[in-house]
């Protein structure tokens, strides 16, 4: 299947450490060949040296709501992350977001009881987020049942197990 990235971002594919990243605004493209998978190619960086504009890297969504949660307490949580995916909309290189950084800030604030319902409304932000993904769920499920709420902990598993029938 082709690649549709958001407009005006940078993507890449590949598999064990071969790549192809393509920068559309300027057409450069850069191919990584490589016989592992966990390295971190600075491809944006070339591209932006090739080009002769500033790096930067991109802020991580995720990252910048614990701190607003944490600075600011729980009811900025839900204003911030919309203010940013809109922002990233319109500057995409200019943030990340990953799934798994989402599940990780929340379950990092649901383990202190001090930010525990700031962590909650991370992981709700993840499952509207990703709709389609178990794990958000399951992580939401976890959070409830530290919070103490077994009802709802079991309306997130089943939401889960919906999503992945068997755990896939």
């Amino acid at each position: 299947d082709p690649i549709h990235p958001n407009a005006g971002d940078s993507y890449a594919d590949g598999s064990h450490g071969q790549r192809i990243y393509v920068d559309p605004a300027t057409g450069t493209i850069i191919v990584q060949l490589a016989n592992l998978t966990r390295q971190d190619f600075p491809f944006r960086k070339v591209v932006a040296y090739l080009n002769g504009t500033a790096f930067e890297y991109p802020r991580s969504i995720p990252a910048l709501l614990r701190q607003a949660a944490i600075t600011f307490g729980v009811d900025s949580i839900r204003p911030q992350f919309n203010r940013l995916i809109a922002e990233a909309r319109n500057a995409p290189v200019r943030y990340v977001i990953t799934l798994n950084a989402m599940n990780t800030v929340g379950d990092l604030l649901v383990a202190d009881a001090k930010t525990r319902v700031a962590g909650l409304e991370i992981l709700r932000v993840a499952t509207e987020h990703y709709p389609a993904f178990a794990s958000p769920y399951v992580h939401l499920a976890d959070a409830y049942l530290a919070s103490g709420d077994r009802a709802r902990a079991v309306a997130a598993i089943e939401r889960a197990a919906a999503i992945a029938p068997g755990g896939a």
